[in-house]
């Protein structure tokens, strides 16, 4: 029986499955055997983890289940986890989307091609299957404006540390853009409303150009901050905007890009007639009426009214990544100059704290409970860094790696080691 599904199977594969089904897996932690309800079900078993890859007591539901999130919308899918494909029997009824499905373990689709007819899956012309380390296009996959859609068991069992942050990193800002969709589309409706001035139009030249955010050895730096001002302009997170003040630095320009109201509180009390605030459009709308300086807006890749209103009116589209820090970046980029330099960037605890002292308790929002990860500071030491941070970093990282005719510097050796970066001498 078995021959006969994987022959019928075979029918359809590809290079990279026939690459995959090739190689010879011993001692295999997957088990497989009938459910409860007579369905074959895969245990995946080691001696730090035991689980089933599929419900075994009521596979219907998790098909439901995931037949909802499937026929939400026709976005294009990313579906992490193939295991058995049951969850997956809605995508056969797909017909012109694309959908891609991510199977992180190789080992397990090569014991299921053997044991489940796939078939109906693996000839679908719209539905592509990726796999760690056989198909050359996954990063570029990663990279697209997919819905993702995770299969717990599957994300529970990859070992790839890296695709793994990589997957979560990605469904993390998918559910933070969720949660604040209706707060982005009315704050992109009134900030568009005012007719601002672009941020492209608005040129910066200087080979040195210093991006400041409120990490917590902010402090330590503020006398060579000070000095730097003098001679090159500095980009501000509007979360370090009172500290800089408070000891009289005035930034070039002060960056705003979360689309919450508490955002506001980081100008409470601050006079800012004379600066000049950049908003991203989507940003608190509450946060641009009470700023009295100068307004900016900024057009965001990955937000479709902003992408189609920037292509009408000819703007610049920026990079977001997701975080203020990651705009200010891409935006002092653009300007080519020949030197960036990091303040504040630590994105990671230091003595214990995420912030500068200096700055308002209230103007930053940190969950407390947030998942630590492991990273290095520039010494080689291990330190942790809140999982929200942490992404900010890597699209940091892989934004600069791209840039080959700009030094980056960081003025703060405490903290994450940002790849492709020196510290300032």
């Amino acid at each position: 029986m078995s021959n006969d599904i994987f022959s019928k199977n075979q029918l359809y594969f590809n290079d990279a499955i026939e690459d995959i089904v090739s190689h010879d897996f011993t001692n295999s932690p997957f088990i497989f055997a009938n459910s409860r309800e007579g369905i074959i079900n895969c245990r995946y078993s080691t001696p730090e983890k035991t689980l089933f890859m599929h419900s075994n007591y009521n596979m219907n539901n998790e098909v439901q289940t995931f037949s909802r999130m499937i026929e939400m919308d026709n976005t294009p899918l990313l579906i992490v986890g193939f295991s058995l494909g049951y969850h997956l029997t809605s995508l056969l009824q797909e017909s012109s989307r694309e959908i891609f499905i991510l199977e992180p373990n190789i080992e397990l689709f090569s014991n299921v091609t053997r044991k489940v007819d796939i078939s109906s899956f693996l000839r679908k012309e719209n539905l592509f299957f990726l796999f760690p380390g056989f198909s050359q296009n996954i990063s570029e996959v990663l990279q697209r404006k997919l819905r993702i859609i995770i299969h717990e068991p599957s994300m529970k069992i990859i070992t790839n540390k890296s695709l793994k942050q990589t997957i979560e990193n990605l469904y993390m800002q998918q559910l933070s853009f969720n949660r604040n969709k209706e707060l982005m589309k009315e704050n992109f409706l009134y900030n568009t409303s005012l007719n601002l001035d672009n941020l492209s139009s608005h040129c910066i030249q200087s080979d040195k150009i210093i991006l400041v955010a409120s990490g917590p050895t902010l402090d330590r730096r503020l006398e060579l901050l000070k000095e730097l001002s003098l001679s090159f302009p500095i980009f501000a997170a509007g979360s370090a905007l009172r500290i800089l003040l408070k000891n009289n630095i005035i930034p070039s320009l002060v960056f705003f890009s979360d689309p919450l109201e508490i955002v506001s509180k980081q100008i409470e009390g601050i006079e800012t007639s004379n600066l000049t605030g950049v908003f991203l459009s989507t940003s608190s709308s509450k946060t641009l009426k009470m700023f009295k300086g100068k307004k900016l807006i900024a057009f965001q890749n990955g937000y479709p009214d902003a992408q189609e209103l920037a292509k009408k009116h000819q703007k610049k589209i920026y990079n977001v990544g997701g975080s203020v820090v990651t705009l200010m970046t891409d935006y002092a980029i653009s300007l080519e100059p020949k030197n960036i330099l990091f303040a504040g960037f630590n994105f990671s605890l230091v003595d214990g704290e995420l912030y500068t002292k200096s700055t308002k308790e209230d103007d930053i929002m940190m969950d407390s409970s947030a998942d630590l990860r492991k990273i290095q500071d520039y010494f080689g030491r291990e330190i942790f860094s809140p999982k929200n941070l942490a992404i900010y970093k890597e699209w940091i990282e892989r934004r600069i790696a791209e840039e080959k005719e700009i030094d980056f510097q960081n003025l703060c050796p405490e903290g994450a080691y940002i790849r492709n970066t020196q510290l300032y001498k």
